[in-house]
């Protein structure tokens, strides 16, 4: 019988949780700790099998032992549903150094129905790059209201997001490019805010409504998401 998921959103700082694998080989193995750390992000191996830089948002961070054998075994809640799936680990040896990452049960909603029906998951894909940090002296620079959002740097010729007319950043005009502040209506403060958006509420093939900030002005673009590379 499957195991229960957890609520998402429900993982909080502090509270403790158990994992399970065969870490070496030994299997069924239980591990105790605690979550130290919510909001991560994690790097996407397919991202850079192919080139580009991708990341998983929202990944739950914990001290509870994880080794070599752990990844694809539950992070659970002691209520025993599934808050997470062990993935990786921060470690000089390869071993457990008491920092060990989880992909968040939003993830595993939206992820693995499709790998059970399909043997494949096809992640959305918009083509644009961001700043996750845009610091003071980009914002002087291109002249870029100091506000929240996420300012678009380039733009994949031919992608979605090229398709939909976004505007990248010009840095031999000095032009700043467009800030997004909005997806179908959802506030984007954030690098964060768009990659969860983008990650745990949209497929690929379905269209999106950006808003942007151009020259000042709200622009809305509808969008239609490609497939991740």
């Amino acid at each position: 019988e499957p195991l229960p998921l957890a609520a998402p959103g429900g993982v909080r700082v502090g509270q403790f949780v158990v994992a399970i694998g065969n870490p070496f080989g030994e299997q069924g193995s239980m591990s105790f700790g605690i979550v130290s750390g919510v909001g991560r992000s994690l790097p996407s191996q397919r991202g850079q099998t192919a080139g580009s830089t991708y990341s998983l948002p929202q990944v739950i961070q914990t001290d509870a032992p994880i080794n070599p054998g752990n990844s694809g075994g539950p992070l659970l809640n002691l209520s025993g549903e599934v808050v997470g799936v062990n993935a990786a680990i921060a470690s000089a040896t390869g071993t457990n150094s008491g920092v060990g990452f989880s992909i968040p049960v939003e993830a595993v909603r939206q992820v693995v129905p499709a790998l059970i029906a399909d043997g494949e998951y096809a992640y959305p894909y918009m083509g644009a790059g961001f700043d996750a940090e845009v610091s003071l002296a980009e914002q002087t620079v291109y002249s870029l209201p100091r506000t929240q959002g996420v300012y678009v740097l380039n733009v994949t010729p031919g992608s979605p997001a090229a398709e939909a007319g976004l505007v990248a950043a010009d840095p031999d005009t000095g032009r700043g490019g467009d800030l997004i502040i909005q997806i179908d209506g959802e506030a984007i403060h954030n690098f964060a805010d768009l990659n969860s958006y983008l990650v745990f509420h949209t497929r690929a093939g379905q269209t999106i409504e950006i808003t942007v900030l151009r020259d000042g002005r709200p622009v809305v673009l509808p969008l239609t998401l490609g497939e991740r590379p």
